[in-house]
């Protein structure tokens, strides 16, 4: 009997579960958690809100909430990371960063008042690059540094940050904001990518049945979903089908809103799912996501579905698959023979009895089982044998599965035989040759929890080696081993299977309740061995595969499916949750934002491989539960936007400063060389290389036409030089635009801007009266250096006659040195000399510098000998003027 479950109504059937782990209606209160609206959150996304008098006394009143978190990040997030910074806080603005800005600016809506032309005009004083206008709504790209200057106008009456969604449609999943797809989309080291160009094709259950609260053309006339899906194979008759698969398409074009969607139902058969991968395949997919498994597909070998995917994988799509929705409701164990043999007259007669109890203390042909009141339980038995349906030989031995109840379910082993009254049913001994498989279910109509047991048994040939039970509608009372359940194709090596983590159930969200990412407690485990290759030979060794490889959210929107959960508040707006809503829950939800995040990738970096663009969505996640990777939550919860750092060139710079030491003021440096190496494995593409003032690039081997890149492994050089213009710490920055994750990044340059300057010990030298012919005193003035560099005097010169020099000055002067102008006066004339000694250097100021000279030349003789001849003259005058008297 083959029997088909779908991951997201399953999810549905454990919502109780799913309620109580998530913070769902009524668990929160059962759990002793207040209520979502009683939870009051003190940061937002990392930033303290600001009350109303805080905005008023700092400039923000006329700005909304996201302006004012932008404007806040901005003054404290490092430069290289401000882009980062600001997405994180705000991540559904519009942000951009385009030469020859070095500051991002933010997309604002203003309403304007008055004039709103003159206020269109201040705007673009500030360095607005592009405004919009109709009538008094202006929208402006700002620089984010400049919105509190922009804020401050007459005319602005309000601004707003602007926030757009393309394509999303009137209901969008809330799993976009949390595994950061939406911020990949806005993300400035790519161009708005959405998926275009990228086909996904979607495995489910049906597309348009129209036993929904809505169909595929409402979503079309709602924006979402786009009129183009293709639908290549419908459920056959629509019979059980719950248009799962068009739910899944909407989670997808929320995250993905540019791919193209292609549709096969998975519902037709198991020979139909593998032959619809393979026509997918063929369509064009390069990514496909499925959340249906076989109840019979194989744990201990590659099934058919699993084959067809792991060709579609080695042709390189990227192929997701829902881990499944059963926790770690299994029983897995070596076969251990207890010695019992089943009593003659009953449906077991003549089977060896399996002994659950592990240890061997006992011997308990019985796993004790609770059957809750008005169950339907479900169970299915494998073993290690060859799978007949894939091309093997098949089971070689017949098997047994009994459900059971009577005094022989004692935990410490049978007291007894067990009877005929004892077994409610088996399934009867499977077939030789056949599928190591057995099955059953339904409900016992019980009004109060059951107590029974399984039993299992082989009727003929050999033991086998291992068995498996899973189980649902039931507990495991006694020697539970609580192993995986991922089963069948999620578990070949070309699929990634995909956990769930409910979108709520994260520190984002709610981080008084859920410090860490929380995965669904009923997300399915992985660890289950592969034990046979295709051909159904044993393998040597046991393939234990990594599964499941990767958690994406579950329980966000879509416009029908599957359950409403009610009002859910949060702090963060795309954390709450509407009455009307209705929200996807199980693992079935989360494959598909996985595949989203794929195409996403895959449009971003076109020449990374799918393994690549794999890759880089496990090594970017955030881990759950025990750390490192394990069989719960895989690598952990997917970050698109990490994931998108891991496929772009990584940019390493050969320094992070370059200095240039003193340099002259006016003066231009030696060059410093930048080498800037590819050390990833994609192409660089370098949009600009600028500098700040007073820095000049002089040589530039970058590329920055648009077209050449510096290949992966290769190197590129930019020589700078410069001319300061202040004296002291002289600074600026060689900023280098690229698709790199570290883009912008910013090079400090760093001079030291020195001048010398001369102190001169007089200003003027007088030397009096000199005979003709003769020299007079030598005098000297003493040359200081005041600057911070050395002092170069070029020529001491002085004009005219009459005055010589000798100095020291012919060296550099160091600062804080002196020389010496050692000046003679010698006048060649009897008159007065007036003259200039002149000081040419290279200080800063002054120059040239100079100094008076004055002295007088006096005729030769004279003396004692004339003042004597000269004193009968006097004598006579003088006695002459005193007889007048």
């Amino acid at each position: 009997m083959t029997k088909k479950v779908l991951c997201g109504v399953a999810a549905a059937l454990l919502a109780g579960a799913t309620a109580a782990a998530a913070g769902l209606p009524n668990a929160t209160a059962a759990a002793g958690v207040a209520p979502a609206s009683k939870i009051s959150l003190h940061r937002l996304n990392g930033v303290t809100p600001l009350s109303r008098a805080q905005k008023v006394k700092q400039g923000y009143v006329k700005m909304d909430d996201m302006l004012v978190r932008i404007s806040e990040a901005a003054k404290t997030a490092p430069k290289a990371q401000l882009m980062a910074s600001l997405k994180s806080v705000a991540p559904h603005a519009r942000l951009n960063l385009s030469v020859p800005r070095t500051v991002p600016a933010v997309l604002v809506e203003i309403v304007a008042k008055g004039d709103a032309v003159s206020t269109e005009a201040q705007l673009k004083r500030l360095g607005v690059a592009k405004t919009y206008r109709f009538k008094n709504h202006i929208s402006a790209w700002i620089p984010v540094d400049q919105l509190k200057s922009a804020a401050a106008f007459g005319g602005v009456t309000s601004m707003r940050a602007s926030q757009a969604r393309t394509h999303s449609g009137s209901v969008v999943t809330q799993g976009d904001f949390i595994q950061r797809s939406l911020a990949l989309r806005n993300s400035p080291l790519v161009n708005g990518v959405t998926g275009s160009g990228i086909t996904i094709g979607v495995m489910s259950d049906s597309f348009d049945c129209g036993f929904q609260l809505d169909t595929y053309a409402d979503n079309i006339a709602t924006g979402d979903l786009p009129p183009d899906v293709t639908v290549l194979a419908e459920e056959e008759g629509c019979g059980s089908g719950t248009d799962e698969g068009r739910a899944m398409a909407q989670l997808i074009y929320d995250v993905a809103p540019g791919s193209r969607l292609k549709f096969y139902s998975a519902f037709n058969g198991e020979a139909a799912f593998a032959a619809g991968i393979l026509e997918l395949l063929d369509a064009g997919a390069q990514v496909i996501v499925d959340d249906v498994t076989y109840f019979d597909e194989p744990f201990f070998q590659d099934g058919i579905i699993a084959q067809a995917a792991d060709i579609a994988a080695q042709s390189g799509v990227a192929y997701f698959s829902s881990a499944g929705n059963s926790a770690r409701d299994s029983y897995e164990a070596p076969f251990r023979e207890s010695g019992v043999v089943g009593d003659v007259g009953t449906d077991i007669a003549g089977e060896r009895l399996h002994n659950f109890d592990s240890t061997g203390a006992t011997v308990s042909t019985v796993l004790p089982i609770t059957i809750p009141a008005g169950s339907n339980i479900l169970t299915y038995l494998q073993w290690d044998e060859p799978y007949a349906s894939t091309g093997g030989s098949g089971a070689q031995n017949t098997v047994d599965i009994c459900l059971t109840v009577g005094p022989n379910l004692l935990t410490n082993g049978p007291t007894g035989p067990i009877t005929e009254d004892d077994i409610i049913f088996c399934t009867g001994p499977s077939l030789i040759n056949d599928d190591p498989f057995q099955i059953f279910g339904g409900g016992l109509g019980n009004a109060t929890d059951f107590e029974a047991g399984l039993v299992v048994g082989v009727a003929s040939g050999a033991a086998p080696r291992r068995l498996k039970i899973n189980y649902q509608g039931l507990s495991v009372d006694q020697f539970a081993t609580n192993s995986g359940t991922l089963q069948g194709h999620p578990n070949a090596v070309g699929a990634v299977a995909v956990g769930a983590s409910y979108f709520r159930a994260n520190p984002i969200c709610l981080p008084d309740i859920f410090p860490e990412f929380t995965l669904e407690d009923f997300s399915s485990a992985g660890g289950t061995p592969v034990l046979f290759d295709l051909t159904g030979q044993r393998l040597f060794t046991p393939d234990v595969r990594q599964k499941p490889e990767i958690v994406a959210p579950d329980g966000g929107r879509t416009t029908f499916f599957a359950q409403q959960i009610g009002a859910r508040s949060s702090a963060v707006p795309e954390c709450t949750n509407g009455a009307a809503d209705y929200n996807f829950f199980g693992t079935s939800a989360a494959a598909p934002h996985a595949a989203g995040v794929a195409a996403l990738l895959k449009e971003a970096q076109p020449l990374a491989t799918t393994a690549e663009v794999i890759d880089a969505m496990k090594a970017t996640t955030i881990d759950m539960g025990v750390p490192g990777v394990d069989f719960d939550s895989g690598y952990g919860f997917i970050q698109a936007d990490a994931a998108l750092s891991q496929l772009l060139p990584i940019q390493i710079l050969s320094a992070a400063t370059l200095g240039f030491g003193d340099v002259r003021l006016g003066a231009t440096s030696a060059a410093q060389t930048l080498t800037v190496t590819n050390t990833g494995a994609f192409p660089l593409t370098i949009s600009s290389v600028t500098s700040t003032l007073g820095f000049n690039i002089t040589s530039n081997t970058c590329p920055t036409d648009g077209v050449s890149t510096v290949a992966a492994g290769d190197s590129c050089a930019v020589g700078v030089t410069v001319t300061p213009t202040s004296l002291g710490n002289f600074s600026g920055s060689l900023d280098i635009l690229s698709n790199a994750p570290s883009s912008p990044i910013s090079v400090a340059l760093v001079a030291n801007g020195v001048q010398s300057f001369i102190g001169l010990s007089a200003g003027s030298l007088s030397f009096g009266s000199v005979r003709n012919g003769q020299t007079g005193t030598a005098q000297t003035v003493t040359v200081t250096n005041t600057g911070t560099a050395p002092l170069n005097v070029s020529g001491v010169s002085i004009s005219g006659s009459g005055f010589t020099q000798s100095n020291t000055c012919s060296a550099a002067v160091a600062v804080g040195g002196t020389c010496a102008i050692t000046v003679n006066f010698a006048p060649n004339a009897v008159r007065a000399f007036s003259e200039t000694l002149t000081i040419a250097s290279d200080a800063g100021t002054g120059s040239p510098n100079t100094v008076a000279l004055t002295g007088t030349g006096t005729k030769k003789g004279g003396g004692a000998f004339g003042l004597m001849m000269l004193l009968p003259g006097l004598v006579a005058v003088f006695f002459r003027r005193r007889k007048r008297a």
